[in-house]
């Protein structure tokens, strides 16, 4: 599983809706959906910024850890 997808499913998982974490980091819900559903890379500030909302270590999402 890739970075996006596991930040993905997480999301999806807790039912954090995309339109409050986007609102929340400052970034347009589109583009934030093109992340996760691996149309647009995902840059290490964006993953941190995400991390900080949901209140998750960016690393569980580097790591080989399974949801």
């Amino acid at each position: 599983m890739t970075v996006n997808e596991k930040l993905k499913a997480y999301i999806q998982k807790r039912g954090i809706k995309q339109s409050v974490i986007a609102n929340a980091i400052g970034m347009n819900e589109r583009t934030l959906n093109g992340i996760l559903n691996g149309r647009i890379t995902l840059k290490v500030n964006t993953l941190v910024s995400v991390c900080e909302f949901i209140r998750v270590d960016p690393a569980f999402f580097l790591n080989d850890n399974t949801l």
